[in-house]
């Protein structure tokens, strides 16, 4: 199977070829180049951090968050604080979707491991053809259950009501962006009541 990256990436091969370019350039006679190299050498958009930031919150990570913040609202200058908040709210609201699809399989989130949706029965998938899980590819459906078992229902629920009063807070002016998008991860990651 031949494999072309121009088709596949479409408009933005110019874009991914400058950023390979950096990278060999910056990790030079290197037989490895790792994922610091990468951060280092390559341009991040204000949508990679946007996720950065969303996956700290799922995470539970607020240290991670925290760091992600200032270099996010400085490169997206203007409305990117709720352009965070959209993408963190896509990542809470696809736990809920996990939620629900574990609770028609009868699958408890903690025990699921990396065979579980490999090993589903064909039956399984013809009594609920319209589960979220089952839909995606068997390690992507494991790695998001993952994330799903960080947060019980209640936890997800005051999670998500942190997610609607920041953006609350953010829309009305009700403060330094920066500020409430701190106290956001500080919420969800259970270091701030």
């Amino acid at each position: 199977m031949r494999f072309n990256l121009t088709e596949t990436l479409g408009a933005d091969y110019s874009r991914v070829k400058n950023e390979l370019e950096k990278l060999i350039c910056y990790v030079g006679e290197s037989k490895s180049v790792t994922l610091e190299d990468c951060r280092q050498a390559c341009s991040r958009s204000s949508e990679a951090m946007s996720w950065d930031f969303a996956n700290a919150l799922v995470e539970r990570d607020a240290v991670r968050a925290i760091a992600v913040i200032g270099d996010t609202l400085a490169t997206m200058r203007g409305s990117g604080e709720l352009a965070i908040l959209s993408i963190a709210i896509k990542s809470f609201q696809e736990i809920v979707r996990v939620h629900k699809a574990l609770a028609e399989l009868g699958l408890n989130p903690k025990r699921v491991d990396k065979n579980s949706f490999y090993s589903m029965s064909p039956e399984a998938k013809e009594r609920h053809p319209d589960n979220f899980l089952l839909s995606l590819h068997p390690f992507r459906a494991y790695m998001i259950c993952r994330n799903a078992a960080r947060f019980n229902d209640r936890e997800l629920a005051a999670s998500l009501s942190a997610i609607l009063d920041a953006n609350r807070q953010m829309v009305s002016g009700g403060g330094d962006a920066r500020l409430i998008l701190e106290q956001l991860a500080l919420k969800i990651s259970g270091g701030l009541q």
